[in-house]
């Protein structure tokens, strides 16, 4: 699309928002438009992709009454509770701005690929997924783990457990987490607090050695046999 034409659509498209009130509205507001880029609610995505915007385009960044291109404003909001916008001046003395221009380029390239920057994506995907782990694991780990812990159970963990979902990092089961610190402790046993996980153990009762020979003086062979069997199977020991 030509800057002019998409100039002509954005300069003033604040004007059809609804319920909108703008405080800080910029003495050229008329020759303005406004490019919601986050809101509290926003997915890894989003941030990601207006983190680079503010990046490419701080040059042109700055206040707009003071002779910037691009100003950075919050707006509340009833649904997300607030949204980071641009306020882009279209025009200037006639002309169409150069901070707009550079504006344009960056987001038309999101029509044919939804990443500005994969690495910085992938990079909050995965410390998303650090952080995940941490807050689900730090009740299972050892406090005499080492200060890697995180990192390491994130290498144990399965694929399936870590990839990211539904926008975020991943975000691993705690049944996951606890067979990958045992899988740890193998070669180390330092990951995984004991105390943490309560697994079932089975009953062991003790018998008296004498008493048994005494209990079983009387009986056949076959009810021998058959006393015999069901100690063993209840793991029944003598002492």
């Amino acid at each position: 699309m030509p800057y002019a034409e998409y100039a002509e659509q954005f300069a003033g498209n604040w004007k059809e928002f609804q319920s909108f009130g703008w405080y800080g509205k910029p003495d050229t507001a008329d020759q303005c438009g406004i490019y919601n880029g986050r809101s509290r609610d926003s997915d890894l995505l989003t941030i990601s992709n207006w983190e680079v915007l503010q990046r490419e385009l701080d040059p042109f960044i700055g206040s707009i009454d003071d002779g910037a291109t691009i100003e950075i404003q919050t707006h509340s909001h009833w649904g997300p509770g607030w949204l980071e916008c641009f306020v882009i001046q279209v025009y200037k003395d006639g002309e169409i701005t150069e901070g707009f221009k550079q504006f344009c380029d960056l987001v038309w390239t999101l029509e044919d690929y939804p990443v500005l920057d994969e690495s910085d994506y992938c990079e909050r995907e995965y410390n998303d997924t650090l952080e995940n782990i941490e807050n689900i694991a730090s009740r299972y780990v050892s406090p005499d783990a080492p200060d890697t812990w995180v990192t390491d159970l994130y290498g144990a963990l399965p694929d399936s457990e870590v990839e990211p979902r539904d926008g975020f990092g991943g975000y691993p089961s705690d049944e996951a987490v606890i067979e990958a610190l045992k899988e740890l402790d193998e070669n180390r046993p330092l990951y995984l607090d004991p105390d943490s996980v309560d697994e079932e153990e089975e009953e062991v009762e003790f018998y008296d050695e004498e008493i048994v020979r005494e209990l079983v003086s009387g009986l056949s062979l076959n009810e021998i046999e058959i006393f015999e069997e069901a100690i063993s199977k209840r793991k029944k020991y003598f002492i």
